[in-house]
């Protein structure tokens, strides 16, 4: 950015006003001039979209990297946004700071992006994207804009913000740190390597150990929810996350504890990423953010009261022969107070668990078949998406597997047309399509060995351990 000494902002045009947040993340305190934002004035034509990443790009690049022995490191760039230009068509002009001691009635034309700009996120994408591409031969991604690559190289970048995650060969991943350290700024690189204490990620904690990845929350996001809780060491234990038993007592919460758990669930939702044994509890509560009552205030607590005595649980990534996608489906029918039926299901890349999810049916299903469909359907989708991804990106994989256990939704999606069930919906049939193109397949698996029973329903115990071991989830 630069002042205007010999003039003022353009005539009509009224400078933004700037304002210092500090930020404190439990290592260091920053502060960085920011821009109000929403003073802006736009016409409306301008496209302000900022990808982030697949919810499974990083750890399918994480199974890439151990099965195919490759490094990975761990950075982020300084000062992102002040390296991007900007993307509006007309000048930007901010009031300086205080501290800049500029003369009143000058302002500051922006020539690079400022936080808080509301292009801010899309200039510096844009800027990371097109240095990457030019400078790097790194492609993006037709399916995830923030996975730059070149396969032939076996050479990943996994772009959220400004941090960044690279994979590939040693040598050339210590070349593209250099590079990017003078071009793009990019500091604090960390490798992964066994023996090596974890590294922070966002909200995660990452670790190669010998048989692969562990993949953990930030301790310190876990301690600050069960804290907001009022919840302490002598907390009495709880089996599970939630309970079929629920408390009844609908007597809404008041203004201050309704902002409480909508903030607690959302950041509960945040850390599920890694916690699949939470999302079913946790999915049900979202669903009543509008209007909790003292029974969900109650279902909450037990869930953080649960994830605060599970809170050394890790992910493990530990790769098992070829890549192979699956994907495992399950349906709870009307198992739910609105008589809906819960479809959960996951994807597994080499055996390793790299997505899940855990959704409450939007249609009414009239039988369990019906339900199991809905979950199948939405597996196929799901696992389709991931082959697609990593066929772009080179690999050569047979057709995914969805494995289901009901033996009458498997029999429905391995034939052709609905048969009695006339009121489906044509697209959930589409995995008959799929099927017979060749697409994917079709495995029956049994009851009692379905990783994501745990996704569907409330469980016991011994289901719940059953359940995290098959996912991958390590409990110390």
């Amino acid at each position: 950015m630069r002042s205007t000494p010999k003039r003022s902002c353009q005539k009509g045009v009224k400078p933004l006003s700037t304002r210092w947040v500090d930020k404190d993340d439990y290592s260091e305190a920053k502060s960085r001039l920011t821009a109000r934002g929403y003073e802006q004035k736009l016409t409306g034509e301008e496209s302000f979209y900022s990808a982030t990443p697949q919810p499974a790009a990083l750890r399918m690049l994480l199974v890439i990297a151990q099965s195919l022995g490759l490094a990975v490191a761990v950075g982020d760039c300084a000062q992102a946004f002040l390296q991007a230009p900007l993307l509006e068509k007309e000048a930007v002009w901010v009031t300086p700071p205080p501290e800049a001691e500029v003369a009143a009635g000058r302002a500051w034309q922006l020539q690079k992006t400022l936080p808080g700009l509301k292009g801010g996120p899309a200039a510096w994408g844009h800027h990371a994207t097109k240095t990457k591409e030019e400078l790097y031969g790194l492609k993006p991604s037709v399916h995830d804009p923030c996975i730059h690559s070149n396969p032939k190289e076996f050479l990943w970048t996994l772009r959220h913000m400004d941090d960044y995650v690279l994979v590939g060969p040693y040598a050339k991943i210590k070349t593209l740190i250099e590079d990017m350290g003078s071009n793009m700024l990019l500091r604090d690189v960390q490798f992964l390597e066994p023996g090596n204490p974890p590294v922070k990620f966002l909200g995660w904690m990452l670790q190669r150990v010998q048989h692969g990845f562990r993949l953990a929350i930030n301790p310190q996001l876990i301690d600050d929810i069960v804290s907001d809780a009022g919840l302490g060491s002598s907390t009495r234990a709880c089996a599970t996350a939630g309970v079929k038993e629920r408390v009844i007592d609908e007597t809404p919460l008041d203004k201050e504890e309704h902002t409480y758990f909508r903030t607690q669930v959302g950041r509960l939702l945040f850390l599920s990423v890694l916690r699949p044994d939470l999302q079913y509890a946790l999915g049900q509560l979202a669903r009543h953010t509008h209007g909790p009552t003292v029974a969900d205030r109650v279902a909450l607590k037990r869930v953080i009261r649960f994830l605060g005595q599970t809170r050394s649980t890790t992910l493990d990534l530990f790769p098992k022969g070829r890549l192979q996608l699956d994907a495992v489906a399950d349906a709870d029918w009307a198992g739910i107070v609105e008589r809906r039926s819960v479809t959960g299901g996951g994807i597994m890349l080499a055996g390793c668990t790299v997505l899940t999810w855990s959704r409450t049916q939007a249609a009414y299903a009239l039988s369990s078949c019906e339900a199991e469909l809905y979950a199948m359907g939405s597996a196929a989708s799901e696992v389709l998406g991931a082959f697609a991804f990593l066929v772009e990106q080179g690999f050569k994989l047979e057709p995914p597997i969805v494995w289901g256990d009901s033996s009458s939704a498997l029999q429905l999606a391995s034939r052709c047309g609905a048969g009695k069930l006339k009121h489906v919906e044509v697209r959930l049939l589409a995995p008959q399509s799929w099927r017979a193109e060749g697409r994917l397949r079709l495995a029956k698996v049994a009851t009692a060995e379905n990783a994501v029973d745990v996704l569907t329903k409330h469980v016991t115990r011994a289901i719940w351990i059953e359940c995290s071991r098959r996912l991958g989830l390590h409990h110390e």
